[in-house]
């Protein structure tokens, strides 16, 4: 991976007042059933035996995800992406065998669909979201691709966990700090100061000399 990436820098923030109306919009009714995939998605996760459950969206290769698992061995680790390429890559982290970790290729409204399902059965208790680099979709309008203005956002808060999020994009975590004011959460900003690297977009950015911040998020 090449070390150039260029920074997002022609963009306005959205007002409080915007993001507040587009996110009203959206609850928790527009669930739809499960598919068969899902549930035996669903089945698995229940299965592991785990009662706390930490996961890394948009997990890429599943670097972060690995790291994540061997750092909290007493919780199951899920990642999940869209990219079926991306998870079956054959990277050399991969060889190392860790057991409280699985890896889904599902898109994320579908994937918590699983998680809104299991926690309302009680069987798994969710304790933090990682959302790491996720694409930030800079254009204006694509601003409700973008996970925080997206129909998934009240799934994502309705797990009522910690959830750090992590961009090179300063204005993606300033409007997500918005978001979850909206939902009763507090949220501070870090700067992240490199080594050691999480994904390797982090690694990417920071080597182009971008600036890396992450935004914690706590409920109330």
């Amino acid at each position: 991976m090449e070390n150039n990436s260029k920074s997002i820098t022609d963009y306005n923030l959205l007002s409080r007042d915007k993001i507040f109306e587009i996110i009203s919009r959206y609850d928790l009714k527009s669930q739809k059933p499960l598919s068969d995939n899902l549930n035996l998605i669903k089945d698995e996760i229940i299965g592991m035996g785990y009662e706390e459950l930490i996961i890394d969206a948009f997990c890429g290769i599943g670097e972060s995800t690995y790291k994540i698992a061997k750092a909290n061995p007493d919780q199951l680790v899920i990642g999940f992406d869209k990219s079926l390429s991306r998870i079956e890559r054959k990277n050399k982290f991969k060889k190392e065998s860790v057991k409280n970790l699985l890896i889904f290729q599902a898109d994320i409204f579908d994937i918590y669909q699983v998680f809104f399902e299991i926690k309302k059965i009680n069987r798994l208790r969710i304790i933090k979201q990682f959302i790491m680099y996720p694409n930030p979709w800079p254009k204006l309008k694509n601003k409700k691709k973008r996970v925080y203005l997206n129909n998934v956002i009240p799934y994502i808060f309705a797990q009522e966990s910690e959830i750090e999020v992590r961009s090179n994009w300063g204005r993606f975590l300033v409007e997500f700090s918005m978001v979850a004011e909206f939902y009763n959460f507090n949220f501070s900003f870090e700067k992240l100061e490199g080594k050691p690297f999480m994904t390797p977009f982090e690694k990417k950015y920071y080597l182009s000399g971008q600036s890396l911040n992450k935004l914690i998020l706590k409920p109330l």
